[in-house]
């Protein structure tokens, strides 16, 4: 059987991620929680293979992370695809900081 804390890590982490969200609507949480566990049920055991990872030690932090980032890197790999022969780089977005005084 699979590692409780595998799961436990996946869900908390999305979880957290959706609870100190202040913009998302009800439904957007709910997909943003979705996206988030199936993202990191998806690719933390490839992740870990193609990086040569123990998987003892890195597949519960691992989880975690992927289950934070999940959603932008779907929304990021579709908004990819929308686009593949537009020889233009896609614009990251950025933010100007300000000096201190």
């Amino acid at each position: 059987m699979e590692d409780w804390r595998y799961y436990v890590a996946m869900v908390a982490a999305a979880l957290f991620k959706v609870v100190l969200s202040k913009t998302l609507t009800i439904k957007q949480s709910a997909v943003s929680f979705a996206l988030g566990v199936f993202s990191a049920w998806v690719f933390t055991r490839p992740l870990i293979h193609w990086a040569g990872l123990d998987p003892e030690v890195y597949m519960v932090p691992t989880a975690a992370i992927i289950a934070l980032t999940g959603e932008q890197i779907v929304r990021r790999i579709i908004r990819y695809s929308e686009r593949p022969n537009d020889p233009r780089p896609v614009q990251l977005p950025t933010r100007r900081l300000r000096a201190c005084h």
